[in-house]
Parts: C-alpha cells; sequence; structure tokens
C-alpha cells in the first residue's frame, strides 16, 4: 500500500511537471520560431518595400540601406519585360546560372508574394518587377540550437524534479506509513492475544459436551460461534503477515501441477456435498518459482470461494496449462453464477462480499483478498472475469523461470 501511495504522488508530481514543462519550451520554441521568420520577413520588406527602399532613389550599383541589424544576406533581382533577370544586390558567385534560374523560376510560380525555398534554404518576397531572396540557413541553424538547448534542459530539469519528487514522496507518505504498520501491528497483536481466550472457550465447550451438558444445543452454537471467529482471527493473522513488506518470499522450484491436484483431493468431499461437480485439466510436471505453502493457501482460497458460491448442479473446473506465451496459467472458474462490474471491481477488497446479504455462505470476505496478495509476493496478479456463459473466471500467470 505504502509503495501504491509513492508511486501516485511521483506520477502526479511528475504529470504535473512535465505539462508545465512542456508549455514552457513548446512556447518558448514557437517564440523563436515566429522570432527568426519575423526578422526574415523584415529583411524581405527592408528590401523590397516601397516606403523603405524606393527604387527610384538611386541607381543600379548605389548601395541600398544597410541590413545588418537583421544579420542575413539578402539577394534582390529586377525582371525585365523580356523574363531577363539582373542583379540589384547581393553575392551570387557561389551559386551557378542554372541555381539562379531555377530559383527564380520556382518564385515567379509560387501563388503567394512570399515563401520559402526550402530545397535553397531561402526565403523569398515578390513585388512588381522585383524579387528579393533572403538566406534562411542562420535562422535554421539557430533553431536548431534553440531545439538542442530546449531538449538538454527539459531532460535535465526532468530528471533533477523526477529525484526531488522521490524524496518528497517519502516525506509526505510517512505519517501515513507509521499509522499503517502501527494498524497492522495492532491487527497482528490483537489477533494473537484473542487466540488464547478462543481456544480456552473452545476447551471448555468440548469438555461440556462431551459430559453431556443439560444445554447442549447452547454449547454447541457457542462452539460454532467461537469456530467462526478462529478462523477470521486466523485469515487476520494471515493479512498481518502478509502485509509485512519485509516478508519475503522463499523462490524456489514448486511442482505446481503436484500441488494443486493435492488440494484437489482434499476439497473433492466438500464439492460433493454440496452437490458440485469438479473437474480439473492439470497438465503434468510444471514447474514455477515460489513459495509452496503461500501458493497453496493462494489456491486453495480459490477453491474455497468457488465451493462456497457455486450453485447446487454446477460445476467447478479446474485447469493449469502453458498459454501462449509459454507462460504457466491456472484458472478457477464456477458456473451458474455472475459477477456485476461494480462486483468485479471490488471482489479482491478485504472484507467484501458479492452477495447482498454478509450473513451467508459463513465467508469473511478476507480469502480472496489474502489470494491476492500470495499473488503479488510472488509479482503476479489473480484477474476476474463473468460472463453469462462461462460463469466467474479466475485465473492466475505465473512468470517464466
Amino acid at each position: 500500500m505504502i509503495k501504491k501511495l509513492r508511486r501516485r504522488f511521483v506520477i502526479m508530481t511528475m504529470s504535473i511537471i512535465t505539462v508545465i514543462l512542456v508549455s514552457v519550451f513548446v512556447a518558448v520554441f514557437i517564440f523563436m520560431r515566429e522570432s527568426v521568420r519575423s526578422n526574415a520577413n523584415k529583411a524581405l520588406d527592408h528590401v523590397i518595400g516601397d516606403e523603405r527602399i524606393p527604387f527610384d532613389g538611386f541607381e543600379k550599383g548605389e548601395k541600398p540601406p544597410d541590413l545588418k541589424n537583421y544579420g542575413m544576406p539578402v539577394l534582390l533581382f529586377e525582371i525585365d519585360a523580356s523574363g531577363q533577370y539582373s542583379l540589384v544586390r547581393g553575392d551570387v558567385s557561389e551559386f551557378s546560372d542554372e541555381t539562379i534560374e531555377d530559383m527564380i523560376s520556382q518564385a515567379l510560380a509560387s501563388q503567394t508574394d512570399f515563401g520559402e525555398l526550402r530545397d535553397y534554404s531561402m526565403s523569398f518576397a515578390r513585388k512588381d518587377n522585383t524579387i528579393a531572396f533572403v538566406f534562411t540557413v542562420s535562422n535554421e541553424n539557430v533553431m536548431d540550437s534553440v531545439l538542442f538547448i530546449c531538449i538538454s534542459v527539459f531532460v535535465g530539469t526532468y530528471a533533477l524534479f523526477f529525484l526531488l519528487s522521490i524524496l518528497l514522496s517519502k516525506w509526505a507518505v510517512r505519517p501515513t506509513e507509521l499509522a499503517w504498520k502501527a494498524q497492522r501491528r495492532f491487527i497482528a497483536d490483537a489477533s494473537h492475544e484473542l487466540k488464547t481466550p478462543l481456544t480456552i472457550i473452545l476447551s471448555n465447550a468440548d469438555m461440556e459436551l462431551q459430559r453431556g451438558s443439560q444445554n447442549e444445543e447452547h454449547t454447541s452454537l457457542i462452539r460454532e460461534e467461537a469456530m467462526r471467529m478462529k478462523s477470521l482471527i486466523e485469515q487476520m493473522l494471515q493479512m498481518a503477515r502478509l502485509d509485512v513488506v519485509d516478508d519475503a518470499v522463499k523462490m524456489l522450484p514448486v511442482d505446481l501441477s503436484q500441488m494443486v491436484e493435492g488440494s484437489l483431493l482434499s476439497f473433492e468431499p466438500i464439492l460433493f456435498e454440496n452437490d458440485v461437480v469438479l473437474q480439473s485439466d492439470i497438465a503434468p510436471s510444471l514447474i514455477v518459482k515460489g513459495d509452496e505453502d503461500k501458493l497453496r493457501r493462494m489456491f486453495e482460497a480459490l477453491l474455497d470461494n468457488a465451493a462456497k458460491y457455486t450453485p447446487s448442479g454446477e460445476k467447478v473446473i479446474v485447469s493449469l496449462s502453458v498459454n501462449n506465451k509459454k507462460r504457466t496459467m491456472l484458472t478457477v472458474r464456477n458456473t451458474g453464477v455472475t459477477l456485476s462490474k461494480e462486483q468485479l471491481e471490488h471482489i479482491f477488497e478485504r472484507f467484501y462480499r458479492a452477495e447482498d446479504s454478509r450473513t451467508t455462505v459463513g465467508s469473511f470476505g478476507l480469502g480472496l483478498s489474502i489470494a491476492q496478495s500470495i499473488a503479488i509476493k510472488h509479482k503476479t496478479l489473480i484477474t476476474v472475469d463473468s460472463s453469462e456463459e462461462l460463469g466467474v473466471t479466475f485465473s492466475v500467470v505465473f512468470p517464466c523461470i
């Protein structure tokens, strides 16, 4: 539980930080991109605009106003009536005639007066019989640098906040962890202390029954309720032990096939008495790693649940096989019953019972919770599915050895 709380804290914190960082860096990147584009457009405007550079105001070859503020080389061409071009401004020594003609052809063929020539890393502007080109290679280099800086800062900041969130999660859930440990300790201690008076009560009830007490009916009722309470206390002790984080599972090879078959033998009389048909399909010699005692307790909890909730005349079907992912899969299915979506969501909660009345069947609602805790200790989960055709199916898929 504490690990889940810490994990949720880290996920929530990092989700918020991710949204903030992505928003900030995307905004910075868009601002820089628009700024660079605006700079290129201003340079084109400067060259080709009537107000800023009236071409009638200077002779060919005369130096136009300086564009150093824009930091981008500019080419300016005039196109005569015959379609011939002449350079008004700029250095074209690095370009062949074919390249210049292709640039001008693409600019003239464009549907707009402003555009980009990505093949040449240039932007262009047209007006009347003039075409201006501005080199955008520097713009692209700037944007590449901005992108690299944004990614680097994002990764570094994200890693820093991730470490901080882990440290903060320990501090944030510390009070909850202490309360949780105290609760577990109380349950374990209280359950242990209750076992002694219960043992005394049961011993005295047995003695009275053996003596032929006049109040045999009441004595039997006392013994029956004491047995129910003893069962509840034992299950609570199991839950308390399973909740201990440091309670490591002995991961040893276990012949799951043999274990399942042995447990089925002990449950056959119970199912027969309830008029429930038991069917099994157990693949031989399937080995998994785990604690044999805990795995047996998990399987018997699933069987016990099926035995209690399967109507008379229906079936309990147990299957142990290897699935298509080469993993060992154990399923326990009981027919004649279905669970609603809400019931499926709460089925593994402690003291939860799917039926409306909590006084029937003799269940405390801890068996499935214990089984799920054991499965988690073995780094797997018990899944449950329900349908009208198949009934209720519990499945456990064990990791590969």
